[in-house]
C-alpha cells in the first residue's frame, strides 16, 4: 500500500514537472511568435512605404525636354495656363539660373502674380496635385493693395526638374 502510494506520489510529480516544462516552453514559444509578427508587420509596412514611394516616383514626370531653354519654356507654359485656370493674373514671370545636379539639371522661374485667396489656393493646389518634378522654392504672400483687401500678390520661385 505504501508502496503504491509512493508510486502514484512519484508519478504526480513527475506529471506535475513535465506540465510546468512544457507550459513554461509554450509561453516562450508564444513570445517569439510574437516577436516574429511584429517583424513581418513591420518589413511589410516598409515594403509597402517603399512601393508606394517607388509609385510615386514613377508617376512623377521630369520635364523631358532637349535643353534648359526648351525646359524653361515648358515650365513656364505649364504655370501659365495653371494660372489662367485659377483665376489669378500674372504680373511677372522671370527666369532664374539654372540649378545642375548629376543627372538632372533644375530650371527655376521667379513669379509674380495677384488674386483672391480662393484663386491663389486654387493656383497652388493645381500645382501641387500635376504630379510633375516641381519645388517650390520661395513663397510669399502680401496684401496687393489696400484698395481691394481681399485681394493677394504672390511672389514664388518654382524650380522644375529636366533630365540631362
Amino acid at each position: 500500500m505504501r508502496r503504491n502510494i509512493l508510486f502514484l506520489l512519484l508519478g504526480a510529480t513527475i506529471v506535475l514537472i513535465l506540465h510546468n516544462y512544457i507550459e513554461d516552453r509554450r509561453q516562450e514559444l508564444q513570445e517569439e511568435i510574437f516577436k516574429i509578427q511584429k517583424r513581418l508587420t513591420r518589413a511589410a509596412e516598409r515594403q509597402s512605404s517603399a512601393e508606394t514611394e517607388k509609385n510615386n516616383v514613377q508617376r512623377t514626370r521630369l520635364f523631358d525636354a532637349s535643353s534648359s531653354t526648351r525646359a524653361l519654356s515648358e515650365l513656364q507654359a505649364f504655370i501659365t495656363d495653371t494660372a489662367k485656370a485659377s483665376g489669378i493674373e500674372i504680373l511677372s514671370v522671370r527666369p532664374s539660373p539654372v540649378i545642375k545636379y548629376t543627372y538632372h539639371e533644375g530650371v527655376v522661374l521667379y513669379l509674380e502674380a495677384k488674386g483672391d485667396a480662393q484663386d491663389i489656393e486654387k493656383f497652388l493646389e493645381r500645382i501641387h496635385s500635376a504630379q510633375r518634378a516641381f519645388f517650390i522654392t520661395k513663397l510669399i504672400l502680401n496684401h496687393a493693395s489696400s484698395e481691394n483687401p481681399g485681394e493677394l500678390k504672390l511672389t514664388m520661385e518654382i524650380a522644375g526638374l529636366r533630365t540631362l
